[in-house]
């Protein structure tokens, strides 16, 4: 009555908007006409996974709350294009408009808005011929595009298929032509909530990915 979760594909919109025919906000009003569908989180169109919505005004409140303060737990799992050193640690820096920064100093010394802190903790999984990395990723703030923008300029290792920030330059060619994809690398797989009405805390897990199970076999990649 309260919640419906849903293991977004990659390649669909979170929400819409001009030019966007298909997005899991409409889709979710469509499948559950007489609740008010609410977004309480997001995730970028390219990454798949766990998205919560709540179905009427208080669970929203409640769950838009417990995202923001992040009593939510979101983890994720990515494979990367590089060796990723330390194997584990914390990334605590600042992002504004797709950079990186690690003081929160204004830009070009304006009175432009300030970068925000954008903090994650990750840890090595497994490694494959050296050159690419399976990573978990927990964040702790929720800064646009914060895995993507801290695999590639604070790890120095991109997300394979990122179509952004991405690249395969340290890639040896047979890698390279196996993981040949148009999707994102990016995987939202365990979600930890407090349920807004009896709460009680719930973990959610979702199924990989169909894209990324043959690479997850061929590398002998694991879950956590």
């Amino acid at each position: 009555e309260d919640v419906v979760v849903f293991n977004k594909p990659a390649g669909l919109a979170v929400q819409g908007g001009t030019g966007i025919r298909k997005s899991v906000d409409k889709m979710a009003a469509a499948l559950f006409p007489y609740d008010k569908i609410s977004l309480v989180h997001r995730l970028d169109k390219e990454t798949s996974g766990l998205l919560v919505v709540a179905k009427n005004q208080r669970s929203a409140q409640v769950l838009s709350e417990q995202f923001q303060s992040k009593v939510a737990h979101k983890e994720y799992l990515a494979l990367l294009n590089g060796d990723v050193n330390p194997q584990s640690g914390v990334i605590d820096n600042y992002m504004l408009k797709g950079q990186v920064f690690e003081e929160p100093t204004r830009l070009n010394k304006g009175a432009g808005p300030r970068p925000q802190r954008a903090v994650t903790e990750y840890k090595v999984l497994g490694s494959a011929s050296g050159c690419v990395s399976w990573v978990y990723f927990s964040p702790k703030t929720g800064r646009t595009h914060q895995l993507r923008l801290h695999s590639a300029f604070s790890l120095g290792a991109p997300i394979v298929g990122d179509p952004l920030y991405g690249g395969r330059n340290n890639m040896d060619e047979t890698l390279s032509s196996m993981l040949e994809t148009k999707n994102l690398f990016l995987f939202a797989y365990k979600l930890t909530f407090q349920h807004p009405t009896t709460g009680r805390l719930i973990t959610l897990r979702a199924a990989v990915p169909d894209f990324m199970l043959p690479v997850m076999k061929l590398l002998e990649l694991k879950l956590p």
